[in-house]
This record gives C-alpha cells, sequence and structure tokens, in this order.
C-alpha cells in the first residue's frame, strides 16, 4: 500500500475520497441528501422522460472502456490480471454501446420536442454543446500536458482539436478516448437534418439509414471514426420499432424478453455477423471492410440494439439495473469516460501521442504491481471519485447553464 501511495498519489488520495465520502453518504442523511441532490438532480436536464435502465448501462460501458485502458496502458504492471482475465482488452469495445445509446436518446428527444421553429433547432445545438464540448476542451487542454510531440507540431495540433478539425482528415486527438467524440458531435449536427427529412416515413428511412451506415465502407476500408455511424443508426432504429413492438403481445412476453438478452450477451462474445455479412458482399460484388482492428463489429451493435430492446421492455430488469449506485454511474458516465486517461497516465511514464493512443511500451519495467484487488479497491474507486468531482464541477453547471438559456427562450416564444 505505502508503495503504491509513493508511487500513484493522486490515485490512492482520490480513492480515499471516495470511501470517506461513501461514510459521510451512509452516516448523515443531510449530506447524503445533498451529495444526492448534486448528481440525481441532473435527471432535470433530460429533455425526453429520462429512462434509468439505459443511463445505468452507460455508466458501466464507462467503466469497462477504463478497465479496458488500465489493462493496456498500465502493461507491464498489470501482466499478472492480463494472464488472469486475457479477454478483458474487449470491453473497449462497449464504444459501440454509448453510440447506439446517443443515437436513441438524441433521436428520441427530437421525436419528443420536434423541431418545428428555427429556434427549436436553436435550443438542440445549444443544449448538445453545454452537455458535450466544456468537459472536451477542459479534457484536451489539459492532455496536452501529457502529450509527446514534435514541438512545432503542438499550437497547430492544439487549434486544431479544439476547433475539430478532425472532421477535416487533421490527425489530431489529444486525449485518446475522444476520438468518437469527434463522430458523436458530426451525429449531433447531422440529425436534425435527418429528422426533418424523414418525418413522413421514419420507420423505411431507419431501416435505409442502417444499410447505409454499414455500407458505407465500399469502395474503401472505413476509417475508425466511420466505422462508428452504423451503431448510431441502430438507436434510431430502435425508437422507431418501439411503438410497433408495443402493440405486439409476443414482444413483452418474459421468454422472448429473455431470447432476446442470452442472443444479446452471444452476440457481444461471439462475432457471428460479421462473417455472414462478408459472404453477402462477396456475392454481390462489394469487397467492403465492415470494421478495422478496433473490433466494432455488426455482431457487438446488434447486441447493443437487442439490449437497450430488452430494457426497454422487462420491468424487472429495469429494477435491478435501476440501483441507485449504477443510475450514479451512469450520471457520471461521460466523464469517467475522458477523465480517466488522465488519472491513469498521472506518476508514470505514459505519454499520449497526440493522433487517439500512447507511446509505445511507455513502461518497461513494472513500477507497481497492479493486481485484481488493488484494481477493485483503489484504481475503480479512484476513476469514479475524479469523475464525479469532474461533473460536480464541470458537466453539471454547465447542463444547467444550457438549461435556463433554454428556458428563457422558451419564455420569449
Amino acid at each position: 500500500m505505502s508503495q503504491l501511495f509513493a508511487a500513484r498519489p493522486l490515485l490512492m488520495m482520490l480513492a480515499l475520497l471516495f470511501y470517506f465520502t461513501l461514510i459521510l453518504v451512509a452516516c448523515f442523511a443531510g449530506i447524503r441528501a445533498k451529495i444526492l441532490s448534486l448528481l440525481i438532480s441532473s435527471d432535470a436536464t433530460h429533455v425526453a422522460p429520462q429512462i434509468v435502465s439505459l443511463d445505468s448501462v452507460r455508466g458501466l460501458a464507462a467503466l469497462a472502456i477504463a478497465t479496458a485502458h488500465t489493462w493496456g496502458w498500465l502493461y507491464p504492471e498489470t501482466s499478472s490480471l492480463q494472464d488472469r482475465f486475457p479477454d478483458v482488452g474487449r470491453l473497449g469495445e462497449a464504444v459501440a454501446v454509448f453510440c447506439v445509446l446517443s443515437g436513441f436518446v438524441v433521436y428520441r428527444s427530437l421525436v419528443y420536442t420536434g423541431l418545428t421553429h428555427s429556434s427549436d433547432l436553436f435550443w438542440y445545438l445549444k443544449r448538445r454543446f453545454f452537455r458535450i464540448y466544456p468537459l472536451f476542451f477542459i479534457t484536451t487542454v489539459i492532455s496536452f500536458f501529457f502529450v509527446q510531440i514534435r514541438p512545432q507540431e503542438t499550437l497547430q495540433t492544439f487549434f486544431s482539436e479544439l476547433s475539430l478539425f478532425h472532421f477535416l482528415g487533421h490527425p489530431s486527438v489529444t486525449n485518446p478516448p475522444s476520438w468518437s467524440i469527434h463522430v458523436e458531435i458530426m451525429f449531433y449536427l447531422l440529425i436534425p437534418l435527418y429528422f426533418i427529412v424523414t418525418r413522413p416515413h421514419s420507420l423505411p428511412w431507419a431501416i435505409f439509414a442502417c444499410f447505409a451506415a454499414t455500407f458505407i465502407g465500399f469502395p474503401g476500408p472505413l476509417s475508425r471514426e466511420l466505422m462508428l455511424l452504423k451503431y448510431f443508426a441502430l438507436g434510431i432504429l430502435l425508437v422507431e420499432i418501439l411503438p410497433f413492438a408495443d402493440r405486439v403481445a409476443f414482444f413483452a412476453k418474459w421468454y422472448t424478453l429473455a431470447a432476446c438478452l442470452g442472443l444479446s450477451f452471444l452476440l457481444f462474445w461471439v462475432d457471428w455477423l460479421t462473417p455472414l455479412f462478408y459472404q453477402f458482399t462477396a456475392l454481390i460484388g462489394l469487397p467492403i471492410t465492415l470494421h478495422g482492428d478496433m473490433g466494432y463489429t455488426l455482431s457487438t451493435g446488434v447486441a447493443a440494439f437487442l439490449l437497450f430492446f430488452v430494457l426497454l421492455k422487462w420491468k424487472p430488469l429495469q429494477a435491478v439495473i435501476g440501483f441507485l449506485p449504477l443510475r450514479i454511474l451512469g450520471v457520471v458516465s461521460y466523464s469517467i469516460y475522458l477523465t480517466h486517461p488522465l488519472l491513469l497516465v498521472a506518476g508514470t511514464p505514459i505519454r499520449f501521442d497526440g493522433v487517439a493512443g500512447i507511446l509505445n511500451s511507455p513502461l518497461t519495467q513494472p513500477q507497481i504491481v497492479t493486481g485484481w484487488a488493488s484494481y477493485v479497491f483503489i484504481y475503480l474507486p479512484s476513476i469514479v471519485m475524479l469523475a464525479v468531482l469532474s461533473y460536480v464541477t464541470v458537466e453539471r453547471p454547465f447542463l444547467l447553464l444550457g438549461r435556463k438559456k433554454i428556458a428563457g427562450l422558451e419564455c420569449r416564444g
């Protein structure tokens, strides 16, 4: 323990703060109410009615990605973990879960509120800006202190990333997880136009969007960002098929939902759909690349689609997933996603390469040994505590600021 404190002081201080906060929450009702009001009151920032179970899955997905990064980045300190749990690195594919959920939530909010006036579009963009950009900006700026790139490229990389020039092909992604934020922002900008165009025949358009996003790799290979588009399209499709599923009693049966849940877990584990996809494209003469070396397969997207479908239909499972600690994880999930790399590189020789990766073999010799106990009881609490602090000090104030501006515009309208 003392070795870990000496090698990772920030990590240990955050872990101690986490456990100290738990004691305060457990022992003092006033403090518990205050802390929960800062976290759970974020429900008020939702446009459409909140679905707690989906937010909980978002939090678990964020922790899965943080776990995969810890396993990989801290090697050889985590060599014993990798030997015992060799498949943990695949948890990074939970990015697909984020994308399906984002497609569902954002499109659902548009369906709920509509875009009947230009002010509606302004409100939508304002909310999206305050939801995504402030924390992205701050974590990107801090990440530059952990970047090792040529000095003459620093300023260009800095401004190109903060101005989102990554859309135009500039390879500037300083904080490694933020590469997916760029494509998410692109989705936010395009979805209002899609919503307006497809309103008369939204379900056929959603089906077409899924096919188009899947086949977008023709004739060349997909970029890492474009690989994610099929997941956003699946989220849109989920919104469109739910009214139909609600009218068919078969989809509400427990055995149907249990079968869908089992198939979801199976597809997360086994990639059945990608080989079938390649056989089909070869048959029709289209040499399309569905995914690269990141493992973002069609099976992963369909698995996330089925998982969310079950959660939306099966109330007993909603009650389990809606457990309060999981709800809190869902609230701070965006902060978990963007701040955990900063915690992992603090106090280590790890440095970012400025193009969404870390330098090769930053740890040639283990400074400490990271076992499962130290990860579960020190790393995970530290990651969550940093995310809570980030949410309370950065995310929540800007979310409320965006809400106030929207309310003001509504009053004037």
